[in-house]
């Protein structure tokens, strides 16, 4: 059976920022009594944004990891995507989340 070691390292910290995301929105959800949407608030639809947009391509990512990694991509390589990935994942999480701003 095939493994992807260092593909599954960086699915495991992505796992962990995803919760954060998670738990940033359900702790949103409880403070603003708001059970579906983001009531008209746009900052919490920042947060929503965030944890959704994770959702949409943090698994897209890691699935072209582990076929990089399965076809005997260099590990250096694999790291430094997941690195890339990782820091790009925080980034953008903390834009939506502490910033009120929009980049135009």
């Amino acid at each position: 059976m095939p493994v992807v070691p260092l593909t599954s390292l960086y699915a495991g910290l992505l796992a962990g920022l995803y919760l954060a995301l998670a738990f940033t929105v359900i702790r949103g959800r409880n403070q603003l009594g708001i059970s579906l949407g983001s009531g008209g608030d746009e900052r919490f639809e920042r947060t929503i944004r965030a944890h959704g947009n994770f959702a949409e391509y943090v698994p897209f990512a890691l699935l072209l990891m582990a076929l990089a990694e399965l076809n005997g991509a260099p590990s250096a390589a694999i790291h430094a995507i997941g690195t890339l990935l990782i820091c790009g994942r925080v980034a953008h999480g903390w834009c939506f989340v502490f910033t009120t701003r929009n980049l135009k």
